[in-house]
């Protein structure tokens, strides 16, 4: 057990599954002057560290039905 609070430690608490909004960067989503998608993440130290993705319009559908379909998966697998 963590404890009561003075001798509180992440690491157990997240294996014991207390931890119920786990740590998640900030991501945004839009388009760049050329016309492209970009996908940026949010570095957690240095702003001038985030990560980007870029996607061509014409690749959207595929990206977006390789998503959903993980997703997808994702969501049989925790129903059992």
């Amino acid at each position: 057990m963590v404890g009561d609070g003075s001798d509180f430690k992440w690491g157990e608490a997240r294996n014991e599954g207390l931890v119920v909004v786990p740590e998640q960067a900030a991501i945004a989503v839009y388009e760049n002057p050329n016309g492209d998608v970009v996908i940026r993440q949010e570095a957690q130290m240095h702003p001038d560290e985030d990560h980007y993705v870029y996607i061509q319009h014409l690749y959207l559908p595929v990206l977006i039905a390789a998503l959903e379909q993980l997703r997808l998966k994702k969501q049989r697998e925790s129903s059992g």
